[in-house]
């Protein structure tokens, strides 16, 4: 889409006497360019040393936008992550540069560096791009779609309005709520809100045509792919009822709680992936086969179930959710920052409570910005504190400079009010507990990574912190997952480490604490087979078919138990039976691999190998069995150039990667 004209004067302007309150300070245009380049340039390389740091540290791991635009990234860069992150790096750059611009279009150019170099090393904008999340591109969209409406404050024409349009409904393709900009749209691109910067024009007919024209267009591809695959009219996701219920249910406390009890809430087996949208347990726990439409619905009627019935808590609930989103903490959700900052170093400017000014000045900014004119309208129905911040702080300095007490005692109130918001006491997790969290999480991805050693040594401080009575229980559904996850992951890593002793009563514990839960049972029943105990585990794997994820993990057993007995081909059938009913089974993926390639059959196995990379397959564990396949199909280089992706210590620390990569070795080194 061509970006918008260059405005012309208007023929009627307004009576220059005084400036508009929100009218920019001239600038050199030059000098201006000069400073965004080197902006951009600054922001460029902090990104990049992150993602330097970030290499050597574990690797971390949702609408459609993002998984289509990492589509057509990866077939222009490859099937590289790291590339991805840098041309993430390259537009979380240029966002910082936008809203520089956007801010200096508002208020002056000292105020519009200020906001470029907040944006340049904050914390939470470099942490986002680092992550193969969507957070990081809806930024750079969400910048530059206010640094449009900033651009064409004063006169909007149909190129602008339907560019506008575009943009909000690349927002919506990549979180649906965003759609509800059109809303404050609408009046701004037909000048229906009149004040400074928005005189009425004629043509609006056309410019709102442009506006959703442009919109329909870009969200109905996906919403008629929808309707194709689901049958259903999806526009933008499904999951509406599954969050509204995990924000109201009778355990929420406003931050993450579980809506399935012990049990794990997968998709079904039927539509692949790794996702989560509780259908799987629906049909465990309920019987019920839903379409993803109906299990919105499903989860959509309990939370107003609950809010019907707990009006009052409802209502506390929507309050604390507000109050965490403007709240000086910082909320992990997905991933953690603080678990990155402590392994690859800062993000950017190491100053507590980052989010304190940044909260403060987009509040007062809130409070000031309506006289000023249709587009701070806009963006005060957007929120968008960045921008609203620029604001205050060229109201402030105004204020300052106009040496009245009125103009200051509104600056100052508005200030007071954003502090106070910001500043209020909101719900969060103890230190302890914080600490406990850090440490569960960093073990399990050292675990992901096939280094058990590191990974015991995390989950071993999470259990110091329980026994010295650090981290005190709060009996929940959400309490009861999260410690039998410690105790199933540090019973995992244990037995990588030859301690299978040690690791079963660990075991034992994560399936009392979670007795639902479909990995805990499966990981006791293997570990009783490894201890001679048949019938326990027998006992454990009937249980697995009557809980959500349990069906693939049961065909996985009998297909380990097959292969024990020499039954190659039995084994295959029942492991290719599980990965189907559950794509998240590396465990499933992998042996599927060594089996063929027993069998003399590279090419099914490179067939097998490509599914399971497509079902998430990554780490040490992917690259041992490229390799392997490599070796198979007599390809050494491909075979080497694999193999050296493997670190000495993932071989050291898991016995199935030190098996694969000496049997590859076996099949391109010559003997001696």
């Amino acid at each position: 889409m061509s970006p918008p004209r260059a405005r012309s004067r208007r023929q009627h302007p307004r009576p220059a006497a005084q400036p508009a309150p929100g009218a920019a300070r001239p600038s050199r245009p030059g000098a201006w360019n000069l400073a965004l380049i080197a902006l951009f340039v600054a922001a460029l390389a902090w990104r990049l040393l992150y993602l330097g740091r970030l290499a050597g540290t574990p690797p971390f791991f949702m609408g459609p936008l993002y998984p289509y635009v990492l589509t057509g990234l990866r077939a222009v860069l490859g099937d590289s992550i790291a590339r991805v992150l840098v041309v993430q790096a390259f537009w979380g750059a240029g966002a910082a540069v936008l809203l520089a611009d956007a801010a200096q279009r508002l208020t002056r150019p000292a105020i519009g560096i200020a906001v470029g170099l907040l944006v340049c090393v904050h914390p939470m904008a470099v942490f986002f791009d680092g992550l193969v999340l969507m957070e990081s591109l809806l930024f750079f969209l969400g910048s530059l779609l206010l640094w449009q409406v900033v651009r064409a404050r004063g006169g909007w024409r149909p190129a602008g309005a339907a560019a506008l349009g575009a943009l909000i409904g690349l927002l919506a393709e990549g979180r649906a709520i965003s759609a509800l900009l059109l809303l404050p749209a609408v009046p701004l691109v037909v000048g229906a809100w009149g004040g400074a910067g928005a005189v009425a024009r004629p043509g609006a007919a056309r410019r709102l045509a442009a506006l959703v024209a442009a919109f329909a267009l870009v969200v109905a591809p996906a919403a008629i792919r929808n309707a194709v695959v689901a049958h259903e009219w999806i526009p933008f996701t499904y999951n509406l009822g599954f969050n509204l219920y995990a924000g109201n249910n009778p355990e929420a406390t406003g931050g993450f709680s579980t809506i399935t009890g012990t049990q794990w809430a997968g998709r079904l087996p039927e539509d692949g992936g790794r996702g989560s949208d509780g259908r799987a347990y629906i049909r465990a726990s309920e019987g019920l086969d839903l379409s993803p439409a109906a299990s919105s619905a499903w989860w959509a009627a309990r939370a107003r179930r609950f809010i019907a019935e707990h009006p009052g808590r409802a209502a506390t609930l929507g309050l604390t959710k507000l109050g965490m989103m403007w709240s000086r903490l910082e909320y992990p959700q997905i991933e953690n920052a603080d678990e990155y900052a402590a392994l690859a170093g800062p993000l950017g400017i190491p100053v507590a409570w980052s989010f304190a000014l940044v909260g403060t000045l987009g509040l007062a900014g809130l409070l000031l910005a309506w006289p000023r004119g249709a587009t701070e309208r806009f963006l005060i129905l957007w929120v968008l504190g960045l921008t609203l911040a620029a604001v205050a702080l060229d109201e402030a300095l105004r204020a300052w400079r106009a040496r009245a007490p009125a103009p200051r005692l509104r600056v100052g109130l508005a200030l007071a009010a954003g502090l106070v918001v910001v500043m209020l006491p909101a719900p969060g997790l103890s230190r302890a507990k914080y600490e406990w969290g850090l440490a569960l999480d960093l073990g399990t991805r050292w675990l992901e990574q096939s280094r058990p050693d590191r990974a015991a040594k995390e989950f071993e401080r999470a259990l110091e912190m329980e026994r010295t009575g650090k981290v005190r229980r709060v009996p929940s559904a959400t309490a009861a997952i999260e410690r039998a996850s410690l105790d199933y992951n540090y019973a995992t890593a244990l037995h990588l480490l030859g301690r299978d002793a040690e690791a079963l009563p660990l075991y034992e514990r994560a399936v009392a604490e979670a007795p639902d839960g479909a990995p805990e049972l499966a990981g006791l029943a293997e570990a009783y087979r490894r201890a001679g105990r048949a019938t326990d585990a027998a006992r454990l794997e009937s249980r697995l078919a009557g809980v959500a994820g349990g069906a693939g993990r049961l065909l996985l057993a009998r297909g380990w138990e097959a292969a024990r007995r020499g039954a190659s081909a039995e084994a295959e059938s029942l492991m290719t039976r599980a990965v189907g009913a559950d794509p998240g089974l590396d465990d499933g993926w992998t042996a599927l691999i060594r089996i063929q390639v027993e069998r003399q059959e590279p090419d099914r196995a490179a067939e097998t190998l490509a599914a399971a990379r497509a079902a998430g397959l990554g780490g040490a564990s992917l690259h041992a069995h490229e390799a392997l396949v490599a070796a198979a199909r007599r390809d050494r280089v491909a075979a080497y150039r694999a193999l050296r992706l493997i670190p000495e210590q993932a071989i050291q620390g898991d016995p199935t990667v030190a098996e694969v990569v000496r049997v590859t070795r076996s099949l391109i080194e010559p003997s001696h």
